[in-house]
């Protein structure tokens, strides 16, 4: 089985008993439970071998697997010094420290690219729509105009339909 990764959480009931939930973050909805994490993780790995098998089945593509990197969330970052002001100023103002300023500066920035980019591509199918039923009115249009033109030459009466025809 691929390596997917999977954290292991500790949750309190309305009675106050803990148990446990096992999640893969790259796999919405694939969770298991149990009395101890052991039995959760159990559980969680039963059910993603059971979805796996479920996305072969579809012939959908299977997510990701886990690979673990360097990073560290550790970022050198020189910035000039006004901009370094301004940074430390709404930090203050928001009363929270520097590096979240920044962090949700740069969070803000990349979830607006990606739904800039889904935004876009929904516009790019609205014209494409739009475009497709542009032409098919004048189809409509080109072939009412024949069926009205040919009834007019043969001088059959077409009633009038829409609008006041008093």
């Amino acid at each position: 089985m691929k390596n997917y990764e999977i954290k292991v959480i500790p949750k309190k009931d309305i009675n106050g008993r803990i148990y446990w939930t096992a999640l893969f973050p790259c796999i919405e909805g694939c969770v298991g439970g149990g009395e101890t994490p052991e039995e959760a993780i159990v559980e969680a790995q039963e059910n993603l071998e059971i979805y796996l098998e479920y996305l072969k089945e579809e012939k959908c593509p299977l997510p990701n697997e886990y690979i673990e990197n360097n990073c560290n969330g550790k970022i050198a970052l020189r910035v000039g010094k006004t901009t370094h002001h301004k940074l430390l100023q709404l930090a203050e103002d928001e009363g929270i420290s520097l590096n979240s300023i920044i962090n949700n500066a740069i969070e803000y920035y990349l979830g607006k690219k990606s739904y800039d980019i889904e935004f876009n591509e929904k516009i790019e199918q609205i014209k494409e729509l739009s475009e497709s039923s542009n032409n098919l009115q004048k189809v409509n249009f080109l072939s009412n105009q024949a069926i009205v033109g040919e009834l007019w030459k043969r001088n059959i009466k077409v009633p009038y339909i829409g609008g006041n025809n008093e």
